[in-house]
């Protein structure tokens, strides 16, 4: 499994260009309301995509016939073939077999004990690499983004939940079971929140856009009234104090819970995207200083460590699954 995603990452952008014969890719980012597919060229660059609404009401199979038409569309509005494709790699919102496709646990599409990589490529009649979302934006941005030139790296979106992607040794790293980086299911509060995985307590259910927004509308007048987190943020530069002390108490949150991963993987960075991410100019600072707060101080001294704002943007997981190159 690891060996060609071996390859790829040591390579970098410079040499993970080979035996592509010039051809563009294909990545597709399969997310919980939007499928984001494109045409992608070998730098990584989009030629062409389209957005399409994620239908949770039909089966796997049937999503995955739906998309791989519209793919099929998309190739031919370029003048192209399917056998003018080098290489289609895709991502869901879960946990999957990188060597077989097959979908373990994917709720947030409703894809359980799914064979996805078997339906495209009856569907495709060409193979489908899948790999989850989160780690395809990890590797986006090491290849490509805020994280060239790092070695050990951990990104988090930050959004409806967390999603995480590890670069360790410059490789992309599954874990035994293929659910490494699954940072927003670790528990932060013992006995705390009601978290949409069963657990009680998850770092995701304080720190993600979801979560935030619940606390907002359980703490502020009116506060059910409030259509998204980004709103706490706005009271907060106005000075209103329980948007501040919800804020203060989010950041605290946030940086316990990157120095307790900090402290395992003894990363050099960790790259932030997504939705609350827009807000780095309030809480880089206080962030990175609570994390050094909170981080064993082997790490927590050392002025190499860095958190960074993700460069790849919200193409990220399509731009990443379009590198998962096979070259073996």
């Amino acid at each position: 499994m690891i060996r060609f995603i071996d390859f790829l990452v040591e390579a970098g952008c410079e040499k993970c260009h080979m035996n592509t014969n010039g051809k563009v890719n294909v990545g597709i980012d399969i997310g919980g309301t939007k499928i984001n597919i494109g045409l992608i060229d070998e730098a990584g660059n989009i030629i062409e995509n389209k957005v399409l609404p994620t239908q949770k009401s039909v089966s796997c199979i049937h999503q995955i016939d739906f998309i791989c038409n519209e793919l099929n569309q998309l190739i031919e509005s370029k003048g192209l073939l399917l056998s003018d494709i080098n290489f289609i790699g895709a991502g869901i919102p879960g946990t999957v077999s990188y060597e077989s496709g097959f979908v373990t646990y994917g709720p947030n599409i409703n894809w359980v004990n799914e064979p996805a990589g078997e339906y495209f490529e009856k569907c495709l009649g060409s193979r489908v690499v899948l790999c989850q979302d989160s780690y395809n934006a990890a590797l986006a941005e090491f290849l490509l983004g805020a994280g060239q030139g790092l070695t050990n790296i951990l990104c988090l979106t930050i959004g409806t939940g967390i999603g995480g992607g590890i670069i360790l040794n410059k490789k992309l790293h599954f874990g035994s079971f293929g659910t490494a980086g699954e940072v927003g299911h670790m528990i932060l509060h013992k006995n705390g929140r009601q978290c949409n995985c069963g657990k009680r307590g998850c770092f995701e259910r304080y720190v993600s856009g979801t979560g935030l927004l619940e606390i907002a509308r359980e703490s502020l007048p009116d506060g059910q009234h409030m259509k998204s987190a980004k709103m706490v943020f706005e009271m907060a530069r106005q000075k209103n104090e329980i948007a501040l002390k919800i804020f203060n108490e989010w950041v605290d949150d946030f940086a316990v819970g990157i120095a307790n991963v900090v402290n395992v993987l003894s990363v050099e960075a960790v790259i932030l995207s997504g939705g609350l991410s827009e807000n780095k100019d309030m809480y880089m600072e206080p962030l990175k200083e609570r994390i050094l707060q909170h981080g064993y101080i082997g790490w927590a001294k050392h002025e190499g460590f860095k958190i960074l704002h993700a460069q790849m943007g919200k193409n990220a997981p399509m731009i990443g699954a379009s590198l998962l190159y096979q070259v073996t």
